[in-house]
């Protein structure tokens, strides 16, 4: 399924606000692939304060 024109805009106009430093990502944590029950567990126990992030390895 493809992304509608209005999806890209918007994910554009995000891309441009993280850019010019106008919109800051706050993240409690970082998981790498491997480790998503870990996160996930994390996740449910309530005590995150902002965003948990999986990470994946490209290479």
């Amino acid at each position: 399924m493809g992304k509608s024109h209005e999806q890209i805009e918007y994910l554009d106009f995000v891309k441009e606000l993280l850019e010019a430093g106008k919109l800051i990502a706050v993240i409690d944590r970082t998981y790498p692939f491997e480790q998503i029950p870990e996160a996930h567990t994390y996740f449910e126990t309530g005590r995150k304060k902002e965003s948990v992030v999986t990470t994946v390895d490209h290479n």
